[in-house]
């Protein structure tokens, strides 16, 4: 009993766990199918017969999955997808294996049929019809057929690989015809437009005063597609219009004429902005609805210029050459012939003090070295590179060409924001006025101007010789540095000098030049003073004493002058005589006088005393008992070589002649 009621048991569990699993699979088929009935298509274009499955929205063009012999209830091996063209009324299809089934590219079993089986509207070897790869690997095909709007039973079909062997991948069929259905209605279409302005003042915001621009194309596409859509260009009033669009989500491309530029996009209010992206004239995704006219998509361009700006410098200079004169000139007391002359005696009377003046004088200055230089900064600040030509630059209202050193050859391609530096320095006559103006011209035949005016300073930049150095040189002073000067001033240097016989003495008397040059340095130029100092000499003569008229002269007993004098024991003043020829006085000069001494002892001295005017140079005296001395032979002489003193005498009567040389000061000495 026990046994039959297990059996019973194991029985209605089997049975359950069957009708379980077989409800199960009925709410997959039912949910499959269910999800497959998606009975419209895409509506768009953009896609292209070509074996690329790129240009496909998997998920929006996605129609109904294909399954096993077209058995809902079986695994799902392939899927179709779909897309209407309305304007063309051209149906485009696309089927891709699904894992883990793979696609195999047998014609026969690939194709489309509509209503029945017979009706293969894209058979597997139709010129509308490619085999779809990815880099190495068959994934599936994709075909087109025109069809009008309509309802329909459509039937996908391809072979695959699954399960280890060849298997039938469908939709939806009924004993073997179509029973998936297909409605085609396309929606009310909808437009893109609106509006491509000339952007003058390049805002990316439309302004009351800024035109449309005609004739711009324009190009439609779907969004982040490449395949072209649709062309238009713009009316004359810069106004466009894509109409009869399927709703969808597209992107407008602006197509730049030559010569313009993008507006920047988004700067302002959404009617009245730049919608194109600068870099590549493309607008953000559009998505439109069914009948939606969306007209607010712009594009402001503007137009790409030639623009330079030129500027220029002026920078004058000059040199200032200051003018000095130089005197100078030695004062005494005494001029001869126009030059300052000394006499200096033997007795110090003509000893002064020479005094020399050097005067530096400012004689005003000159201008020269005149010249105008500056730096050219052409920059530029347009939309295009410049292709500059000959740049020439005027200097003032002289009409006086410069030349201008760019260190380019030209033509000179000048970049967008590059700048072009070039330098100019000119020469000139005089302090010119005006403006310097230069001119750029550039392969358009345009022409930039920039100018700069021509000023002079006070201030010159080179001064010559506004401080000078004032130097002189002479055998009295040797190199000395008197002095500075600037200009504007005078001035004069003075400086002395003792004159003194004594600075000279007997063995330096004559006369003397002296020289001496005042130099400015930096100019060269000079003056002269002359002083002429004449030192008086002495003349030497012989002299002798005379002892009153007892002398007794040489003559004529000699030829030479000169007197013996006689004397006994006592003391005696002589007169010393100089140059008294033929022993007359009046002849000569009384230089002084001689002391002559005979003493008791009978010793004879003799002491000369010359007046401070004269010089004593030599002396000899002769003291004997003869008249006169006689010479080695016995001879009578009166050389004074010979005289000797003969003292001690005893008493008696001795001859006494005392010679000297005498220096007298020269007589003919002094001014004339």
């Amino acid at each position: 009993m026990k046994k039959i009621k297990s059996e019973i048991l194991e029985t209605d569990i089997t049975k359950l766990i069957l009708l379980s699993m077989a409800l199960t699979k009925a709410m997959v088929a039912l949910i499959s199918s269910a999800s497959a009935a998606a009975p419209n298509p895409n509506y768009g274009s953009g896609i292209e017969v070509d074996g690329n499955a790129d240009d496909w929205d998997l998920t929006a063009d996605y129609f109904a999955d294909m399954y096993r012999a077209g058995d809902p209830t079986k695994d799902v091996e392939s899927k179709l997808y779909l897309r209407y063209n309305c304007s063309e009324k051209v149906m485009y299809a696309l089927v891709l294996e699904e894992d883990p089934a793979q696609a195999l590219e047998w014609a026969d079993d690939a194709w489309i049929a509509i209503n029945e089986v017979q009706n293969k509207v894209v058979p597997g070897d139709s010129s509308n019809f490619a085999w779809v790869y990815d880099s190495e690997n068959l994934l599936g095909y994709e075909a087109s057929f025109a069809i009008d709007e309509g309802t329909y039973k459509i039937l996908a079909h391809i072979e695959v690989f699954d399960d280890g062997k060849e298997q039938t991948s469908a939709t939806h069929r009924e004993k073997g015809e179509p029973a998936l259905d297909l409605i085609i209605s396309c929606p009310v279409t909808a437009s893109i437009g609106d509006f491509v302005w000339n952007d003058l003042n390049r805002n990316g915001i439309q302004d009351e005063e800024e035109n449309g621009i005609a004739g711009v194309t324009i190009e439609l596409y779907e969004c982040g597609g490449t395949t072209l859509i649709a062309t238009t260009t713009t009316d004359s009033n810069g106004l466009y219009q894509f109409t009869d669009l399927m709703p969808g989500i597209y992107q407008v491309k602006f197509i730049l004429p030559s010569g313009y530029a993008f507006s920047p996009k988004d700067n302002g209010d959404n009617e009245k902005d730049s919608d194109a992206d600068p870099a590549t004239g493309q607008t953000a995704c559009i998505t439109l609805t069914a009948g939606q006219e969306d007209l607010k998509w712009d594009a402001g361009m503007y137009e790409l210029i030639e623009k330079l700006e030129v500027s220029k410098t002026a920078i004058t200079s000059y040199t200032r050459t200051h003018k000095w004169d130089i005197d100078k000139f030695v004062t005494t007391k005494q001029m001869h012939e126009g030059v300052s002359k000394i006499w200096l005696y033997t007795d110090g009377h003509g000893d002064e003090t020479a005094t020399w003046t050097v005067g530096v004088n400012y004689e005003g200055s000159e201008d020269s070295d005149f010249k105008v230089s500056g730096v050219i900064t052409i920059e530029n600040t347009g939309d295009l590179s410049a292709s500059i030509t000959s740049i020439s630059d005027i200097l003032g209202e002289t009409g006086i060409p410069v030349t201008v050193s760019c260190d380019e050859e030209f033509p000179y391609e000048l970049g967008v924001g590059k700048t072009l530096v070039c330098s100019y320095s000119e020469d000139v006559n005089s302090r010119i006025e005006g403006s310097n103006v230069v001119a750029v011209t550039t392969e358009r035949n345009n022409e930039y101007k920039g100018s700069a005016e021509i000023f002079w300073s006070d201030t010159p930049d080179t001064e010559n010789y506004k401080t000078i150095n004032v130097r002189d040189s002479s055998v009295l002073f040797g190199e000395k540095d008197l002095g500075t000067v600037t200009a504007p001033g005078n001035k004069q240097f003075t400086y002395f000098k003792d004159f003194a016989w004594e600075n000279y003495g007997k063995g330096k008397c004559g006369d003397y030049t002296y020289e001496n040059k005042a130099t400015i340095v930096e100019t060269g130029q000079s003056d002269d003073a002359t002083l002429m100092v004449n030192v008086q000499c002495y003349m030497y003569e012989t002299a002798y004493s005379k002892g009153g008229d007892a002398a007794i002269c040489f003559i004529p007993t000699f030829k030479n002058w000169g007197w013996t004098n006689p004397i006994i024991p006592g003391t005696y003043t002589m007169d010393l005589w100089a140059g008294a020829a033929q022993c007359d006085p009046t002849k000569g000069t009384l230089v002084g006088s001689v002391n002559v001494v005979y003493g008791s002892d009978g010793y004879v001295t003799v002491n000369y005393n010359v007046n401070s005017l004269y010089l004593l140079e030599e002396t000899h005296v002769y003291a004997g008992y003869d008249k006169f001395p006689k010479d080695k032979k016995g001879k009578q002489t009166v050389a004074p070589g010979m005289y000797s003193n003969a003292s001690p005498f005893s008493g008696g009567d001795v001859y006494v002649i005392a010679h000297a040389k005498v220096g007298i000061p020269d007589p003919n000495f002094g001014p004339k």
